[in-house]
Formats: structure tokens, sequence, C-alpha cells
């Protein structure tokens, strides 16, 4: 994956927050060829950017407090190691594999430095709908002006960084354009990374499908078009910080009429739809993800004390398929089970594949293993109460 380990390559699909970056995954890794990362991973912008902080490369016997010195080229390559150890598993036998997180926009010099054969595709959205949305976030900036700061610094160290990468390696996709002629557009980011081939025509017709629905799931989708809740004070305060570089990317004074909405597409959150939100204290879906991640986790390392801090008082845990079916109940659940799947060699195998099934107040995932050769399935799924598993089933499906 890196340039030392294999032909496998990173797409790195990045953007100021709320501009896309979501869409423009589902889209490009709509190709057979193009793996995905499930989920935004912050790895180099959370994770990797800080610990390279730590560094110096200067004097070895500097005695600046908190700058220990190793080689760059020493820590780069510790760095690539850790990354391929992380992404080989979700690549498969494709020939690219595609990471999208947002802030990562800020740290494509990094990236690129550790993978110096990636691709990073940067999409731009006009700042004022970007101000807007984000506006609409529980976690985004309150203040119109704190918005529009944060779309002006993600975008120009996008395009500053664009400037050192080229073209190979570095590609521009208007949110805008995307949307207007998306056959096009997928066609050329397409023969960019140079997966077109035989195979163009279904490979194409999978990509648009996904362009259709721009909208990621959560309980406040971006809007396609129009100034929406952006009143004239707020327009002039987004101008006031990021009106050049509004400017300077070509983007209208005025901005387009909103399209008339388009019929909500049947099991998909469509353009001009919005699923409802959560009832107030109620926990989302990814709570239960988490708790399933949790669970897991403690499974494969025979922690019954992880296991036990995360069920609720009175939890019950079913083991189905077994041999004999059980349901355990009580202070011992976890460490009972635990000792129960000892010998379940799915815990310790690597895992090659897995289906997640969120939800509530249910969630719940199938894990498929590799076991002496062999793909071995596993089925597990929590039942959330009060922010707790009340009950738990681990399903063998072989």
């Amino acid at each position: 994956m890196s340039a030392e380990t294999g032909p496998v390559r990173l797409i790195f699909n990045v953007g100021a927050r709320r501009s896309g970056t979501h869409w423009l995954q589902r889209i490009v890794t709509a190709h057979s060829e193009i793996a995905s990362i499930p989920a935004e991973t912050h790895l180099f912008s959370d994770g990797l950017a800080p610990l390279f902080d730590r560094f110096q490369h200067g004097l070895q016997g500097s005695q600046v407090v908190g700058k220990l010195h190793v080689e760059r080229a020493s820590l780069v390559a510790a760095a690539g190691q850790l990354c391929d150890a992380v992404f080989a598993p979700f690549a498969g036998d494709c020939r690219y594999l595609a990471e999208r997180t947002a802030g990562h926009v800020e740290v494509i010099e990094l990236l690129c430095e550790i993978y110096p054969e990636a691709r990073v595709i940067h999409i731009i959205r006009d700042g004022r709908q970007v101000v807007q949305s984000l506006l609409r976030q529980s976690w985004g900036p309150r203040a119109v002006g704190d918005a529009a700061a944060e779309w002006r610094r993600s975008v120009e160290a996008g395009l500053q960084s664009g400037a050192v990468l080229g073209a190979e390696r570095y590609r521009e996709v208007r949110f805008e354009a995307l949307s207007a002629e998306p056959r096009q557009q997928v066609a050329a980011i397409f023969d960019w990374l140079g997966v077109g081939g035989k195979a163009a025509g279904a490979e194409l017709e999978a990509a648009l499908a996904e362009a259709t629905l721009q909208r990621n799931l959560g309980t406040s989708p971006s809007p396609s078009s129009g100034a929406g809740g952006l009143d004239a004070a707020a327009l002039a305060e987004f101008e006031a910080v990021a009106g050049d570089l509004r400017h300077r990317l070509g983007y209208p004074e005025e901005l387009p009429t909103p399209r008339r909405p388009k019929r909500r597409l049947p099991g998909r959150l469509g353009r001009d739809s919005a699923p409802a939100a959560p009832a107030p204290g109620h926990p989302g879906p990814l709570l239960g993800q988490h708790l399933l991640d949790q669970a897991v986790a403690a499974l494969r390392q025979g922690r019954a004390d992880k296991l036990g801090a995360i069920l609720a008082p009175g939890a019950a845990i079913e083991h189905r398929g077994a041999t004999a079916d059980c349901r355990l109940l009580g202070g011992h659940a976890a460490a009972d089970f635990v000792a129960l799947l000892a010998d379940d060699p799915t815990l310790t195998a690597p895992q090659i594949d897995t289906v997640p099934c969120p939800g509530l107040p249910w969630s719940g995932a199938i894990m498929t293993c590799r076991v002496e050769g062999a793909a071995v399935h596993r089925a597990i799924f929590v039942r959330l109460e009060a922010g707790l598993v009340a009950e738990l089933i681990y399903h063998r499906l072989d």
C-alpha cells in the first residue's frame, strides 16, 4: 500500500466539512476496483499530525522539552508501516482503497509524504451553503463568521497542497458541477484514476446511482441549493470573512434558485428527504454501533471485565447455534459467556468482512472470519436500554 509494500494505492477524498466528502466517497467507491474504508478515520489529522509534532529533525542532542529527535525518513517509514497494518484488511483485491475524512484536507502533504503514490480528490462547495449546513449541526460552529473562517481555512489548505502535488496526484471537483453533470464528472474522475476500462459502462452507472443521493444519513442534512436560513446580515458576515475566496473560486454573487425537489428513492434517503430526529434523550444508532464494537472487542480479547462494563444490570446474553443454546443472566453473565466462547476460533481469527446492521433499539453485524482457510460467520446483536447493553445475542451461523 505504501511505496514499499505493494500495488494498492490510496485515494483520499477530502474537503471542508459539509462539502460532500461522504457523497464523493460513495460515488468513487461504487467502482469495483476501489475498496472503501467504512467511516471517517481522522487518522492523519487527529492522530499522526499531533504525533509528528512531538518530534524534531534537527539536533539529536537538543534539550527542547516535548520534541524528541528522530530522522524524518525513519518517522515517515514507521508511520507507513502502522497505516499499512490498519488499511490492508480493507483493501481486499482492489486496485485502490479510498478513505474520506474532511479534516485531512489540512494535512494533505503529510498523508502524501507517508503515501507518495496516493491520489487526492478535493471537493469544493460554495462556502455560503457550507456555512448554512454547518450552522444546522449540533457539533458545528455557532456563528456565521466562525463557520466561514473554517471553510476558508480548509479550502485554502487544499488548494495550496494541490499546487505542490500537481495534476497527476491532486484533482479538484466542484460540488455544483458534480451535481449538475454527474455523468461527465464521474467519468472524468475514473479516467483520471485509470479505472475506466472495458467495464466503464456498468461501473459508471453504479456510480451515477450513488450520485443521485447527496445527503448524509443524519438529522440535519445539507441543503441542495439556495441560501436557506442565511439572511442578508449573515451573508454580509460571510462576505467579510471569506467573500474574496468565494469570488476567486468563481462563485456568483447570487446563490442559484433551489431546484424542484426530487422524489425520494425507495429504501434510501433522497436529496430532499430527512430522517426523523431521535426523541430527546434517545440514543442515536451510532451508540449501538459503538457498544457493539466494544462488546466484540471484549470477546476477542477475552476480557469479561470490559464486557461487563457495558452491560446493564440484569442484562441477558444468548448463545445460539452452538451444541446447546443457552441464556445467561445476572452478575456473572459476562464472565460465564467469555469462558463459554474460549474455544471459538472465530474470536482469534482475522476478520475478512463485516456487514453492519445499525438501528434502534437493536444494532448488529454479521462478522466473517477466516479459520483454517474457510470462512466462518457469526451474527452479533445488542439491544440498548438507558445507554447500556440490555441484551446480547451471539449466533453461530456455521
